[in-house]
């Protein structure tokens, strides 16, 4: 397990996400060297929750900001994706791009604060409750590309345990 401390010590820098400890940028920095230099022992399982679109939505020191508008909502999802975008890359370049499962989903839908709002210019109104993402990159199986159906967080266990063919009985049947 890593916390900030280990994401610190090993980047040898402290952590610029605020009140949340290191930064999205810092986080994925970690996962990304640990992947290129055969870091960790397999087989493993990370989770790395971002952090910075969380309130109170501090920018950290090494955000990369969005060159079109100034606000700190574009920063900060640009941020996000820059990186995310840089770990694909390089994920595509490692070991472990033909035997690993991706998930890529998320908590909650943005919360509709003042910041949020004004990105939009009465386009829309956001709500607090929205659809998220399920992305699932699995090279060892043949997935669809689309599936169109309700679902909720409770569906995304026992649907990682039938990928990983582990069918016995769990509390969310």
């Amino acid at each position: 397990s890593y916390g900030f401390d280990q994401i610190s010590s090993f980047l040898k820098e402290e952590c610029h996400g605020g009140v949340w400890g290191c930064s999205d940028r810092q986080g994925f920095r970690f996962l990304i060297e640990n992947l290129m230099n055969e870091g960790f022992k397999e087989p493993f399982q990370i989770t790395l929750s971002t952090l910075d679109l969380h309130l109170p939505f501090n920018m950290p020191k090494d955000c990369k900001l969005y060159p079109y508008k100034n606000n700190k909502i574009l920063h900060l999802v640009h941020n996000v994706d820059d990186i995310f975008e840089e770990f694909v890359r390089n994920f595509k370049k490692s070991k472990y791009r033909n035997n690993t499962i991706i998930i890529l989903t998320a908590d909650h839908a943005m919360l509709p604060g003042s910041q949020y709002k004004k990105l939009f210019d009465d386009i829309f109104e956001p709500k607090y409750y929205d659809k998220v993402p399920l992305v699932i990159y699995d090279p060892t199986h043949i997935l669809p590309k689309e599936l169109d159906l309700i679902s909720s967080q409770v569906d995304i266990l026992p649907s990682i345990l039938h990928l990983l063919d582990i069918n016995i009985p769990n509390p969310f049947e």
